[in-house]
């Protein structure tokens, strides 16, 4: 795939109810530079590593927000970075992006998934705050718009920081993932967007649904949700009348099993990279 020809905008729309910091302030003395690179910091008393993406549009003085994308169960960082193609998004958007990689190529999501990482109960809440700490070091990073995505094991564990940090992670955007923890009671309400296909083998719809559910009542939203995007087999619904401005929103695609969905394939007419970092840039953290 070629860099998407529309820049989408970093335009943030003030949203009813919620009070807004103000402009963050230009940063001073951010040695970080833009390109790729792979990155290895201590956390949890191990060492761990990640994948970091730098827009060549990047400024050292300028804010910028910073997006994570786990990797699903017994995948990498590489292969999560060419599955998804979110890199060419963040290329095209000017993000900074960050691909992690899980102990075990897995992610401590919870009670139930997944592999090494769940049996060793490591700390993977503890290594997504360390990441953000070490990249803040070296970048100029918005803390107001720090966004956490994934896949499969990935999107559990986007739950899991939803539930666990956000006081970190502004809004996340699970795809085929669920909540596997038996408390989240975050200490204000998340913004939330998941996919979810509908033949689903390995995470269940309806599970993927009561996960949706459980924001919708979490975040006191009320009303019907309204359509917001329907191409092809792909249907997208919100409630974005929710406390303090956090909206949940709702993708499925028909006949879509365990999928992340990219554009126009045979997985349907959403492009999960594109859609979740539209709805990151409609929902900065509140103060």
């Amino acid at each position: 795939m070629g860099i998407r020809a529309v820049v989408l905008s970093f335009v943030l729309a003030m949203l009813p109810g919620v009070a807004f910091s103000a402009e963050p302030a230009a940063c001073v003395g951010k040695l970080g530079a833009s390109g790729s690179s792979q990155v290895q910091i201590e956390s949890g008393g191990a060492l761990r590593t990640f994948l970091l993406r730098v827009p060549p549009q990047y400024k050292s003085s300028e804010p910028t927000p910073l997006v994570f994308n786990f990797h699903g169960y017994t995948m990498t960082a590489e292969l999560q970075e060419t599955y998804t193609g979110m890199t060419e998004t963040a290329l095209a958007a000017g993000f900074i992006l960050a691909y992690p990689q899980g102990i075990g190529n897995s992610w401590n999501a919870g009670q139930t998934c997944c592999g090494e990482a769940l049996l060793k109960n490591v700390d993977d809440v503890g290594f997504a705050r360390d990441m953000v700490a070490s990249i803040s070091e070296q970048y100029c990073i918005d803390p107001s718009r720090v966004f956490s995505t994934g896949f499969s094991n990935g999107g559990y564990l986007s739950n899991r920081l939803a539930c666990e940090a956000s006081d970190v992670f502004a809004a996340v955007a699970p795809a085929s993932g669920v909540i596997d923890i038996s408390i989240c009671t975050p200490p204000r309400p998340v913004p939330v967007m998941q996919s979810q296909g509908t033949v689903d083998p390995l995470v269940p719809y309806q599970r993927s649904k009561n996960t949706n559910d459980y924001w919708v009542e979490y975040n006191k939203c009320t009303g019907t949700p309204s359509t917001v995007y329907q191409r092809g087999n792909a249907t997208c619904t919100v409630y974005d009348n929710c406390a303090q401005g956090a909206s949940v929103e709702w993708c499925e695609v028909e006949r879509m099993g365990h999928a992340w969905p990219i554009g126009q394939t045979r997985y349907g007419s959403l492009d999960d990279s594109d859609a979740f970092w539209e709805f990151f840039t409609r929902h900065p953290m509140g103060q």
